[in-house]
């Protein structure tokens, strides 16, 4: 399967491949076999690449839009993981769209420190939601559309695993 990786302002492309229970990874060319195993959670990996072990979290902040993050070795990453469909899409400009309804989700587990909207709030794309901490870090939750908040599917002091629905925008053009 065939992927558009980017990290920062550097892209890679990356080819993988499933062969006897082991990834056959090519990242700009250069090829890598990697033994990767779930490590108790679905979000944490194991991982032995050239004979080294690595543990790695990750998990998918937004997966329509290809956005994930990763830590690796303590230190911690936003990636985009583009597949061929969502390339094609972000050329055409049609991976972001302001109406209809929007869910912010936890983009990692982590505990909720602060809501700072209510149902029937307007918002701006940028304007923060919620503050969240996971691993020892605070993270600032912002909106990504204009709108009015729908739903607080949370309160503080609430933890919550990654993916978890935390609020509802609906979008306005």
């Amino acid at each position: 399967m065939k992927f558009l990786v980017r990290i920062g302002d550097t892209e890679h492309h990356v080819n993988v491949d499933e062969c006897d229970g082991h990834f056959i990874v090519e990242i700009d060319g250069a090829r890598r076999e990697i033994d990767c195993q779930n490590a108790g959670h679905r979000d944490y990996l194991s991982m032995i690449i050239d004979n080294k072990s690595h543990f790695v979290e990750s998990a998918a902040i937004k997966v329509d839009e290809g956005k994930y993050y990763t830590v690796v070795n303590g230190r911690r990453f936003d990636v985009d993981v583009l597949d061929e469909r969502l390339v094609a899409a972000r050329q055409l400009g049609t991976a972001s769209v302001q109406s209809g309804m929007h869910t912010v989700t936890s983009p990692m587990p982590g505990l909720i420190l602060d809501v700072r909207v209510k149902v029937g709030d307007r918002v701006k794309a940028g304007n923060p939601l919620i503050i969240m901490e996971a691993m020892k870090m605070q993270n600032e939750l912002v909106s990504e559309v204009d709108g009015v908040v729908r739903e607080v599917a949370v309160q503080e002091n609430d933890t919550v695993e990654s993916l978890t629905a935390l609020i509802e925008i609906e979008g306005t053009e």
